[in-house]
């Protein structure tokens, strides 16, 4: 099992490099087209290393590892429904959001 670790790591530091470096430039903005295809090019990732898993040990710890996923998802939607509130409410503009939204990351 230890060996899994290995790869997954070098996945969530290669995606945070990709995240914070490449894509947070400033007066860059990112379009929301750009956004939903990171956000499937995610997804399949996940679901990938989720085959992944069920490959190495079995279907069970991959159904665990979707499962999780899935709900981690529908709790983040929930977040940006705060965010979104926050931001209107303090009258925030785009780039008070975005610091804040690194300084909250």
């Amino acid at each position: 099992m230890p060996h899994h670790w290995l790869p997954f790591t070098v996945l969530v530091v290669a995606l945070l490099f990709v995240d914070l470096v490449l894509l947070q430039r400033p007066g860059r903005r990112i379009s929301v087209r750009t956004a939903w295809i990171w956000t499937v090019v995610l997804a399949l990732i996940a679901f990938g290393y989720g085959g992944f898993i069920a490959s190495t040990t079995g279907p069970q710890r991959a159904l665990e590892f979707i499962t999780g996923y899935l709900i981690e998802g529908s709790l983040s939607i929930d977040n940006l429904f705060v965010f979104l509130l926050l931001f209107r409410s303090l009258q925030l503009g785009e780039k008070q959001q975005r610091r804040v939204l690194l300084l909250a990351g």
